[in-house]
């Protein structure tokens, strides 16, 4: 078995054992900002009120506008959790880019001690990982652990 088939054979296995628990206490990450938001631009986008967008890392929903099954269903899931004026806490990934093609943050966002990211995953709003994202880390040669629950 090669590097990079192992790589993403075992993967979801890490994913899920640093799935377990967001909410243990984290240490203070060295890219974490504070702001607020100010709106939901669909599923995995959230625009500040600084006028920022920022894209939820490592996740992915249905795109609103295409037909998409559940577009709009993941975008009232994230309104639900994440309301506008809502203070969020933003960490980059260092293994990741920090802005994608489109000019928006890559982050996890975090308010109240949760990952939000994970939070759409677990509630089925959206699926783990990025195959973009994915594949940028493993050409990197990080981990495919996608997700910080710390």
């Amino acid at each position: 078995m090669t590097r990079r088939a192992a790589i993403f054979a075992v993967g979801p296995l890490v994913l899920a054992a640093g799935a377990v628990s967001d909410t243990e206490s984290r240490p203070s990450h060295p890219a974490a900002t504070k702001a607020h938001v100010a709106r939901v631009v669909d599923g995995d986008t959230i625009e500040l009120t600084n006028h920022l967008r920022v894209r939820l890392v490592q996740i992915d929903t249905p795109e609103v506008g295409t037909g998409e099954c559940f577009s709009r269903a993941a975008a009232r899931e994230l309104r639900a959790i994440l309301p506008a004026g809502a203070p969020v806490t933003l960490e980059a990934d260092p293994r990741l880019d920090r802005v994608d093609r489109y000019g928006r943050l890559l982050r996890y966002v975090i308010r109240g001690g949760r990952n939000l990211n994970l939070e759409l995953v677990r509630r089925g709003a959206a699926t783990s990982g990025s195959t973009r994202a994915t594949a940028a880390a493993t050409r990197r040669g990080s981990s495919r652990r996608q997700f910080r629950s710390s």
